[in-house]
């Protein structure tokens, strides 16, 4: 029957998706402590957790393509268009800045009163290992562990396997809208409507892509979990309306280079900042929110409307590397 073959390839998927997550969770926890003694004296952190991170991905995937029906393709969307890709690039430091600056005003009292009782090394005793991988291991393994292998598995984890689990399951629980064309859709079939379009996945997926970081205390701890959930908020939003995972890969991309970028001290000689974003990244972010709206007038003098009730469809349109 089709409501049961809906249910059980939904299962599946949140299976997939959930076991997917612990393993990305706790995978490399669990590595270093059963490692043994002369793996720990042989190979520095940053290579462990390089490995841990390429072994994570290939398993991950491994186990999505063994579960989730539409395997490995279901996690990547349409094909991304240049436009989307563009798009995503122009819009990475404008998200940088404004996660960036959010995170330090909502912390900052904390990280006051850090300051005060604690003194300055607080800050950076509270961030632990990852502030120290990222300041003192050479650039090209901070480049491959923080930023590219960093992006290229956690995008696939939530806004491949997590989005797309949340996304069945809306569809599912929602079911097709049925709007009346004299009536037009109701306040619910409004929201239903956002929801299945699939932003319900990426605000399900972000908040949880926050959660996930909430790994580290006090102010700075704080500063990860809003800064990482507008960063899944942001990269959702990309994969929702490109329809493709690469258009949030490149912002995430981007988005961790810039991070690295300032951990290691490299805007510091720009001069003065706010709210810990210097001036010229605040000009990039003007710049690239400007470039965004040259492309969106660009792009709508092109585009039809598809349907009585535009944005009420319950799937995008378009080629995809999966079906069904």
């Amino acid at each position: 029957m089709r409501e049961a073959a809906g249910k059980g390839a939904t299962l599946r998927l949140l299976a997939a998706a959930g076991l997917w997550l612990l393993l990305a969770r706790y995978l490399l926890p669990l590595a270093s402590g059963w490692a043994p003694p002369w793996v720990q004296r042989a190979v520095s952190w940053s290579t462990f957790r390089a490995l841990a991170q390429g072994a994570g991905l290939g398993l991950g995937l491994g186990l999505w393509a063994a579960l989730a029906p539409g395997g490995v393709g279901r996690l990547l969307g349409a094909r991304p268009g240049g436009r989307s890709l563009l798009a995503s690039a122009l819009s990475a430091p404008l998200v940088w800045v404004g996660s960036t600056a959010l995170a330090l005003a909502i912390a900052l009292p904390t990280l006051m009163e850090e300051l005060r009782t604690r003194g300055p090394g607080a800050s950076r005793q509270n961030a632990g290992a990852l502030a120290a991988e990222l300041t003192g291991s050479s650039l090209p393994m901070a480049l491959l562990t923080g930023v590219v292998l960093a992006a290229l598995a956690e995008e696939l984890v939530f806004r491949g396997a997590v989005w797309s689990a949340l996304q069945a399951a809306l569809e599912l629980l929602l079911g097709p809208l049925d709007v009346q064309e004299e009536l037009g859709p109701t306040a619910w079939q409004r929201v239903q409507g956002w929801l299945l379009r699939g932003w319900g996945a990426t605000l399900g997926a972000g908040l949880l892509f926050g959660g996930m970081h909430a790994d580290m205390p006090g102010g700075v701890g704080l500063v990860r979990v809003v800064a990482t959930t507008c960063l899944g908020l942001a990269a959702g939003a990309a994969r929702t309306v490109s329809g493709s995972l690469g258009a949030a890969v490149v912002l995430h991309l981007l988005h961790n280079t810039f991070s690295l970028a300032a951990s290691r001290g490299w805007f510091a000689g720009l001069g003065p900042s706010v709210y810990g974003v210097p001036l010229p990244m605040l000009g990039g972010a003007a710049q690239g929110g400007a470039g965004m709206v040259v492309l969106a007038v660009v792009g709508r003098g092109g585009r039809s409307t598809e349907a009585a009730w535009p944005g009420l469809s319950r799937r995008r349109t378009g080629t995809t590397w999966w079906s069904g």
